[in-house]
């Protein structure tokens, strides 16, 4: 091989060398750089430069392209980082959102429970129903109570299917104007509910929104024992009313009687009378005791007369009066009686349980003009809480009804609340007072009972008359009318009464029975003449109310100052209360109602200066005898 030769292949060695180092080291570094870039994502690492030639370019390329991956890479860093901030921001938002909705789900679950607890458990009736279709979707327990349904029987039926509310009109009326307005209050309703019991309410209304549905809640308060005390109330306002109007009337009226009585009974008495002068004096009798028996029903309603009760056997009383009760009806009607022999006392007045009785006959018979049936029964009822609630003038307890029914005309509908209202009447003029039903509450009101009517037209009426039983005592036996013939007496009289024609007529009674008589014309007339007269006094009959300022009370109370055992009968048109006294809380004080009849005024002296003897040990200031023209 020559020099030369060897000397190229020298020379191409180091030039190779010089290539290779110039050009594949930097790509060898630019290769470590990109491997290191790769393994620790590390954009900020950058190729050494080398030069301008190509190497060099490509390495300068290589960092331009580190620079724009570092920022791009920095670019996406910081969009991370946002979009992290973001995330986390609103997951932190959804967090809250969620707890915040879990909370108003809670609270939503908490007001519904409480409002189906309170719905349920309100003492107030309430029903949720369709505000469209008028479907009942929910009722609480007062609402079922108050209805007397079960739940299954009102849940998806409709309150005109249940005929809730007497009048269906006002269902329709209820619902169009709670849609118009949002709510209703305070609208009167009479509410129906099942097996017949019905009252009256107070309706409340309120549109909500029940599972997405237009609803009406729906809030009704009984307002049946309101109404029954409001009636009540009126009904004893106009009692009082017409009472003290009774009341006024009666003196002056049973005085005026007092004397056309007394003369006529006086009349009928006399011997050896004409026949056509009896049957005057007989006309005379029999309207003056037509007009006491007025009287007696005015002060009768109005809880104003004097009241005896006993135990009474009622059964007893009724077969007893079925004589006088035939006379009363006549015998177009036919009496039938259904009376249940179990049936316990009670603790009445029988007169005016008899008086209840003949008014309720002679309303009857007047409903049957052509003839009919009367049925009388009797029966005990134990009423509880509920029956109470759902008839006006009920109480609890045990009862005995007594149920007169006839099979009369009826009683229109519209004026059954009326009926026992005084001075109201549908007969024709001079054939009815008004008095006879009127009298009839006023008597059961005053024996703790009441008085209920069922009635249709065409078809009678039963009136139910609901009497308090007795628990302890036993029945009295009945009252025997007194035949025995009347004693009169020598026994001196003080007689005092200011009205001059009853002083007349009483003084007149008394002096045909023997006694001797001193009159005064007033109590304090009375006290100036007793000083005088008091050791011959025997016996003192005294009006109870007198215009002067002393009362027969008083001037009795005075009088037995001095003379202690004086026995005082005491005379009035009034009541005993209404007169001010009650004679048995003076011993040896007796009460005479006017107007009264000469033998009733005869026999009660007779039997108080008897009994003022015996008391006495027979030191009276008189004999009794058996002359003085006694009946």
């Amino acid at each position: 091989m020559s020099i030369v030769t060897i000397m190229v292949l020298v020379g191409v060695y180091f030039l190779v060398k010089k290539v290779i180092r110039q050009v594949t080291t930097p790509i060898l570094d630019l290769a470590a750089v990109a491997r290191q870039v790769t393994h620790d994502k590390n954009y900020s690492l950058r190729a050494q430069s080398a030069g301008k030639d190509e190497t060099g370019q490509l390495v300068e390329a290589f960092n331009h392209m580190l620079e724009a991956v570092q920022a791009r890479d920095a670019e996406l860093e910081e969009a991370r980082a946002t979009l992290e901030q973001r995330v986390l921001q609103r997951t932190e938002a959804l967090e809250r959102e969620i707890a915040e909705r879990r909370q108003i789900e809670e609270d939503l679950r908490r007001s519904e429970q409480r409002f189906a607890q309170i719905f349920r458990s309100s003492p107030v009736p309430t029903v949720l129903r369709g505000l469209n279709d008028h479907k009942i979707i929910e009722v609480n327990d007062s609402f079922l109570r108050l209805f007397g349904f079960q739940r299954e029987e009102v849940i998806g039926r409709t309150v005109e299917e249940l005929g809730l509310n007497a009048d269906a009109a006002k269902v329709k009326e209820v619902s169009d104007t709670a849609r118009r307005k949002g709510n209703l209050r305070d609208i009167e309703i009479q509410w129906r509910g099942k097996g017949g019991r019905s009252g009256m309410g107070r309706l409340f209304a309120e549109v909500i929104e029940w599972i997405k549905e237009p609803c009406l809640l729906v809030m009704i308060y009984d307002t049946t024992r309101q109404a029954k005390m409001e009636r009540q109330l009126r009904q004893a306002q106009k009692m009082e009313a017409v009472g003290q109007l009774a009341a006024g009337v009666a003196h002056d009226f049973n005085n005026i009687l007092t004397v056309i009585q007394a003369n006529a009974s006086l009349g009928q008495s006399e011997p050896g009378l004409d026949p056509m002068l009896k049957d005057c004096f007989d006309q005379i009798s029999l309207a003056a005791e037509r007009a006491a028996a007025l009287t007696r029903q005015l002060l009768a309603f109005s809880r104003k007369q004097a009241m005896q009760p006993t135990v009474v056997d009622l059964n007893q009383l009724l077969v007893d009066y079925a004589a006088m009760l035939r006379r009363v009806v006549t015998e177009r009607v036919k009496v039938e009686y259904n009376l249940n022999p179990e049936v316990p006392p009670i603790y009445a007045d029988p007169t005016m349980v008899e008086q209840v009785l003949t008014n309720l006959a002679l309303n009857a018979r007047d409903a049957m003009p052509n003839g009919g049936q009367l049925i009388i029964a009797t029966e005990e009822v134990e009423l509880d809480h509920e029956f109470a609630q759902h008839h006006p003038r009920a109480k609890e307890g045990r009862f005995v009804r007594m149920q007169v029914t006839d099979t009369g005309v009826g009683i229109a509908p519209e004026l059954l609340p009326r009926i026992f209202d005084p001075f109201f009447t549908t007969k024709e003029v001079g054939k009815g007072s008004g008095l006879g039903l009127a009298a009839v509450h006023g008597i059961v009101d005053s024996h703790g009972g009441w008085v209920e009517v069922e009635s249709e037209v065409g078809r009678g009426a039963t009136f139910s008359v609901f009497w308090p039983v007795h628990t302890s005592g036993q029945p009295q036996p009945a009252r025997q009318g007194d035949t025995s013939v009347i004693r009169g007496g020598n026994e001196t009289i003080l007689l005092v009464e200011d009205e001059p024609a009853v002083r007349g007529i009483a003084r007149h009674i008394l002096k045909k029975y023997g006694y001797s008589v001193i009159e005064a014309i007033s109590g304090k007339a009375a006290l100036k003449l007793w000083p005088a007269i008091y050791p011959h006094i025997s016996l003192v009959v005294t009006d109870v109310v007198m215009p002067d300022g002393v009362s027969g009370r008083q001037l009795a109370e005075e009088l037995r100052r001095t003379k202690p055992e004086l026995p005082v009968l005491m005379v009035s048109g009034y009541s005993p209360e209404l007169a001010g006294m009650n004679s048995q809380q003076m011993d040896g004080c007796q009460f005479l109602a006017k107007p009264f009849k000469p033998a009733e005024l005869a026999r009660l002296v007779r039997e108080m200066l008897d009994q003022a003897k015996a008391t006495n040990g027979g030191n009276g200031n008189g004999q009794s005898s058996n002359g003085g023209n006694g009946q």
